[in-house]
């Protein structure tokens, strides 16, 4: 132990001093809270007096800031790209390199990333300039190999900080519906605003559906239960469709080719609670694979002609609902119900079950190349 203080103790040169308290420093905020890190435990730490400390920094608050400023630097020395290298190529190195400085410098790694004094001018000034090296960089990149720096039409950069909440809502959300209340939420301090000339800004705000939000969820939506069906290794599983009119959540029509009794009510408990739809599903309609899943009107059809509401509808109860859902009273659990439709033929009466009157594709196609003159 005395061997250690008088290690610690013993004469540095400035800069080698400096390093020292930044290094102490570090460790003590990377154990604990910079609210507990008190002058007189670095000072202790490193081996010196508090007047040793106070002469290099001012204050814990300007140790602290010197260490941020200090791993900044690091960091952008790491991440310096060679330009010989494709453009990912520089990316993926830049990547590697600042995870490495986190295994080479751990304590100063969890003091920075801790967030203390996120709110402070010089730590802002800090990252920002990081930001705006880093950028630069790769925007000096992009022009080197011909790219347009305008690929981007609008950025926005600025500060969340802890604390700093403005109310704001009800927006209109996938449900059709301003839902929600106005409430707190964090406020972004805007620093700096970028766009090109004239922007064209393109979204897909939230409204009563089908819109470009809902036909967008509808696709993935519909893809990802239909692999769910498949994975769990239920057969005969031909297409999901998760509506548009629904948002893309609350109306689910399967399609399958019926191979055993029970077979469509099972595929249509296991699509009302799969991970990809569980969540806020309403409806579940299950019809044959001569329906076309996707056609609301061929479901409509089925589901008016194949089904007896008095068999053919189950209700599941306390589902995985949504605050989102205007049926919810204001403070209420987020529950939901939601009703399986069996929409298909009976599976015992398949074989008498009346045909479906309508011509054949084929013909129906030899009627449109016939009269396709007069069709146009």
């Amino acid at each position: 132990m005395v061997d250690a203080l008088m290690k610690a103790r013993c004469r540095l040169e400035p800069q080698q001093r400096r390093e020292q308290l930044l290094d102490t420093g570090a460790a003590l905020f990377a154990e604990k809270p910079y609210e507990d890190v008190l002058v007189e435990d670095i000072a202790a730490r490193a081996g010196v007096h508090r007047a040793t400390l106070y002469h290099y920094f001012p204050s814990k608050r300007d140790l602290y800031v010197a260490i941020f400023k200090r791993g900044s630097k690091r960091f952008l020395t790491r991440v310096s790209p060679d330009p010989q290298l494709p453009l990912a190529e520089q990316l993926a190195a830049g990547l590697e390199a600042h995870i490495q400085s986190f295994v080479d410098h751990p304590y100063e790694a969890v003091t920075i990333n801790r967030g203390a004094l996120s709110d402070d001018p010089a730590i802002q000034a800090i990252i920002a300039e990081e930001l705006n090296v880093v950028g630069q960089r790769l925007i000096d990149q992009l022009v080197a190999k011909g790219c347009a720096r305008d690929a981007t039409e609008i950025a926005v950069e600025g500060w969340l900080t802890p604390g700093n909440m403005r109310d704001e809502g009800p927006f209109g959300e996938w449900t059709g519906y301003y839902s929600g209340r106005r409430r707190p939420c964090l406020n972004l301090e805007i620093t700096r605003l970028y766009h090109r000339d004239d922007p064209i800004l393109l979204g897909a705000p939230p409204g009563r559906p089908p819109h470009d939000y809902s036909y967008m969820r509808t696709v993935m939506k519909s893809a990802m239960i239909h692999d769910e069906l498949v994975s769990m290794g239920v057969p005969g599983v031909t297409a999901a469709w998760a509506h548009e009119s629904g948002g893309g959540r609350l109306f689910i029509a399967v399609s399958l080719e019926q191979r055993y009794p029970g077979h469509a009510r099972q595929v249509a408990h296991l699509a009302a609670q799969c991970p990809a739809a569980a969540y806020m599903n309403r409806y579940v309609v299950v019809v044959d694979d001569d329906i076309d899943c996707s056609d609301l009107e061929q479901v409509i059809w089925a589901m008016s002609t194949r089904s007896d509401p008095d068999r053919d509808i189950e209700i599941m109860r306390y589902g995985w609902g949504s605050k989102l859902d205007p049926m919810l009273p204001e403070g209420a659990p987020a529950y939901n119900s939601r009703a399986i439709i069996d929409a298909c033929r009976p599976f015992e009466r398949r074989a008498d079950f009346p045909r479906v009157a309508q011509s054949s594709p084929e013909y129906l196609r030899g009627v449109r190349e016939k009269w396709e003159h007069a069709l146009r």
